[in-house]
């Protein structure tokens, strides 16, 4: 295999591997903003039913 060929190879697995950490990343992201939301909601049902006592 040419070298050129080498390095286009390592190139692409390179983004590849970007990419992949991207897509981690963003996941990562959403889990934590769906937590804090839930966290959040939560939170106001606590205080609506405190209010009720």
């Amino acid at each position: 295999m040419p070298l050129t060929a080498l390095r286009h190879l390592e190139q692409a697995k390179l983004m590849l591997d970007a990419y992949n950490e991207h897509l981690q990343a963003d996941s990562l992201r959403s889990a934590a903003v769906y937590f804090m939301h839930s966290v959040r909601g939560l939170m106001k049902l606590h205080r609506m039913n405190l209010g009720r006592v």
